[in-house]
């Protein structure tokens, strides 16, 4: 699409500004005059959401002028969709190159989430004696690091443990090893209470 179309459609969505947007006949310099400091922000956010590309050429043209400067040091950017700060950021590299004073947006604040209960994962498993009388025994705890730590043991009624060894694992292996050791079957694991697998 081109950045008359896209003004067209920009008019359309922002009646208030039909008036000022319509005449400039998609030439970027017209249109920067004939809105006013208001207009030309949501202008402008409004092509960086919804047409990126357009609002791009918009604003790398507006970026040859104070008062398209202006419009586009006042655009939210931490408001805007991720592709749309993307191309904002670019062209307010290019300001900085030129000399132009722009402030470094704010960040993003970042919400720490607790874990849900079912992801505080604390599991114990073991299967059936095998042929040769022994078992695997497996023990699944919560790393401090993330993801679990896995205790595996084969342990033999007579002879005692065999192997011993320990594991680190995201939350994703840890589900796929839970759907492998519980697989249907004579061999399969059945859950045991913690207290049995220490």
């Amino acid at each position: 699409m081109s950045l008359p179309e896209a003004l067209e459609q920009a008019a359309g969505a922002l009646p208030s500004d039909a008036d000022a947007i319509r005449p400039a006949n998609g030439d970027p310099g017209r249109l920067l005059a004939s809105l006013d400091e208001s207009g030309r922000l949501r202008v402008l956010d409004w092509l960086l959401r919804e047409r990126p590309g357009d609002g791009e050429e918009l604003a790398e043209a507006w970026a040859e002028d104070a008062a398209g400067q202006a419009a586009l040091l006042a655009v939210d950017a931490n408001a805007l969709p991720k592709p749309a700060r993307k191309l904002l950021r670019r062209v307010h590299h290019r300001l900085r190159s030129q000399g132009v004073s722009v402030p470094e947006p704010m960040p993003v604040p970042v919400v720490a989430h607790l874990p849900g209960l079912d992801e505080r994962m604390e599991a114990a498993f073991a299967t059936p004696l095998d042929p040769m009388g022994a078992r695997h025994v497996w023990w699944l705890v919560p790393h401090p690091a993330g993801g679990l730590r896995v205790f595996e043991a084969v342990i033999d009624d007579a002879q005692g443990v065999l192997r011993f060894e320990v594991y680190q694992a995201t939350r994703s292996q840890a589900r796929d090893f839970l759907k492998r050791v519980e697989r249907q079957g004579p061999g399969a694991a059945v859950a045991l209470e913690i207290a049995t697998a220490q």
